[in-house]
């Protein structure tokens, strides 16, 4: 993963049909996110295709997530047992 270009993160929101809390894991484009926060996007969007796009007024809290840099081991970037929760917590 570019951490230039993209962001590991966790979103919270709203299910727009059911109205039940849940959340998604995956990467953003970080200008995409940007521009989200700015008020320019109206919908959060995944950069995997099996997330659907959020609306705005549905999302209730995002976690932004990074890589821990671990030298002696080879492990994937993506393990989730590496990732550090709160490097940008935005509510």
């Amino acid at each position: 993963m570019d951490n230039e270009l993209e962001v590991l993160c966790e979103v919270m929101f709203s299910d727009p049909k059911s109205g039940i809390e849940t959340n998604l894991v995956g990467t953003i484009d970080k200008l995409k996110l940007i521009k989200f926060f700015k008020g320019s996007d109206e919908f959060l969007v995944f950069k995997e295709r099996t997330h659907p796009p959020i609306p705005k007024g549905d999302v209730k809290e995002i976690v932004i997530y990074r890589e821990d840099v671990i030298s002696d081991k080879k492990e994937s970037s993506s393990s989730t047992k590496y990732l550090k929760p709160n490097y940008g917590k935005i509510v």
